[in-house]
């Protein structure tokens, strides 16, 4: 089986997404479902971290700047200045869209600020090694709240450089975690308890509130299918599993529309009867070991290992066919 898609979508969100993922209790039973799996459909356009399923017509994210002009990457900067989005992604993005005369980047553009400006980026920059190091020697406790390790990982950073380099270096990603850490609570805590048809309006609020000056920017970069997983996962909190298959399938076709939400529908009943097979299975040899083992001893019984052997085929072809 080949799953194209966890809810990893961009490469700018992946490493968040991956951190809110782990940081859900082990076997927590309301940890959310993975809405987009998709098994045997191919990717449409799927950047280097992951794809999006071809039958959704979506578009993730914004279109690219032509980073070779001057002007588009002064804009960029100024809205870094802003808060509007941070300077490791942006330098990133210069690296990859402008092959030649951004050598120095990002100095060439910095006489177009005013010094103060110009200097809290060189500043920026420059702590940048510092603050990588130390959040790489900080020791943390994975059983602590996310939230409370996000608020530590903050601290540390303002020690080393100030608040106002660590905003302008990591305030997307600390927007983004710090919704993905109060989306979480609420799911786990308040959304079985919260009426159905506000749970998403809750969740979107909760954007708002974190994401803050960067709301535009990165509710663009989740695009529909990271607004799916969490509405799956504030939707499906409490429901029975009859009930669950009617939201999937709601939900689905709302962000992803109907051809692609019934193919998940197909693979999710696929899945289903595997997980039967597979566990009728296990009932099943458990029960003939049980059987033997009151029997006698099959490693001194040759007759009663060969009959234990000839069973379990018997199992497999019935409980697992190829």
């Amino acid at each position: 089986m080949t799953i194209l898609l966890r809810p990893y979508v961009l490469i700018s969100v992946a490493t968040v997404l991956v951190i809110a993922w782990l940081a859900w209790p082990a076997g927590h039973a309301d940890a959310p479902v993975d809405p987009l799996k998709v098994d045997g459909l191919q990717a449409k356009a799927a950047p280097a971290a992951g794809g999006f399923p071809a039958p959704a017509i979506l578009s993730v994210g914004p279109t690219e700047p032509d980073w070779t002009q001057p002007s588009q990457r002064i804009a960029a900067l100024r809205a870094t200045l802003a808060g509007k989005r941070s300077l490791p992604g942006l330098r990133e993005e210069i690296r990859k869209g402008c092959n030649r005369g951004c050598e120095d980047w990002p100095e060439g553009d910095l006489a177009a600020l005013t010094p103060p400006e110009a200097n809290l980026i060189r500043r920026a920059l420059a702590a940048q090694p510092a603050m990588e190091q130390a959040i790489a020697s900080l020791v943390q406790d994975a059983h602590q709240p996310l939230a409370e390790r996000l608020a530590r990982i903050d601290a540390t950073r303002n020690a080393v450089a100030g608040q106002d380099v660590t905003q302008l270096l990591y305030g997307e990603d600390q927007a983004r975690l710090a919704f993905q850490a109060a989306a979480q609570d609420f799911i786990a805590k308040q959304a079985a308890a919260t009426p159905t048809a506000s749970r998403r309006q809750i969740l979107d609020d909760l954007r708002r509130q974190h994401y803050g000056s960067y709301y535009d920017r990165l509710s663009a970069e989740e695009g529909p299918e990271q607004h799916l997983y969490w509405a799956l996962a504030a939707t499906e909190a409490g429901v029975t599993p009859a009930q669950r298959t009617e939201v999937r399938l709601k939900l689905r076709t709302e962000y992803l529309g109907a051809s692609l939400a019934q193919q998940l529908a197909a693979q999710d009943a696929d899945d289903m009867h595997h997980q039967q097979q597979a566990q009728g299975y296990q009932a099943a040899r458990a029960a003939l070991e049980a059987d033997i083992r009151n029997r006698g001893n099959p490693e001194q019984n040759p007759a009663l290992a060969i009959e234990q052997q000839d069973r379990l085929t018997e199992l497999r072809l019935k409980w697992l066919p190829s």
